[in-house]
């Protein structure tokens, strides 16, 4: 009998979400749970990135808008789905999160040779702008969501 083997993957599986004009790519572990839009509680005091709370499995949870953290300028105040966010960095009592987006997120496996960098400028929330395809990304710096989160009230 032959011994098992373990392969170690060379492909990760993302989610590129439609925001505004571009797409988030998102490792797929990140997102616990996609949630057709439903209505926010508004938080009076929150910045203006943070468009409210919203209950989810018993637990209150800020939904924030990339685009508004990334200081772009957008009018909408709602969005087609919402993502709740695991959160990726240990030591805050808030375990998730929520994301408004534009469109369904799609599953992509991406390897080594399935993208490449960009040369668009940084914005303080954007860890790097990839070209997948015929398709252009930007993959969030989580760390500074989470940071920003993180120094909300208690509500």
């Amino acid at each position: 009998m032959k011994p098992a083997i373990a392969f170690e993957s060379e492909t990760l599986s993302c989610l590129i979400i439609p925001i505004g004009e571009t797409n988030l790519l998102l490792p797929n572990v990140t997102v616990a749970e996609i949630l057709p839009w439903r209505k926010i509680k508004k938080w009076e005091v929150a910045p203006q990135w943070c468009m409210g709370l919203l209950n989810w499995r018993g637990e209150t949870v800020p939904v924030i808008r990339y685009e508004k953290m990334n200081d772009i300028n957008i009018s909408a105040e709602s969005g087609k789905c919402i993502l709740i966010m695991n959160r990726t960095q240990p030591g805050s009592a808030r375990e998730f999160y929520g994301l408004a987006v534009d469109g369904l997120p799609r599953l992509v496996r991406l390897g080594n040779d399935d993208f490449r960098n960009c040369t668009n400028a940084l914005k303080v929330a954007d860890a790097a702008h990839l070209q997948i395809g015929l398709e252009t990304a930007t993959v969030p710096r989580l760390s500074y969501l989470e940071e920003q989160i993180s120094t909300l009230a208690e509500y």
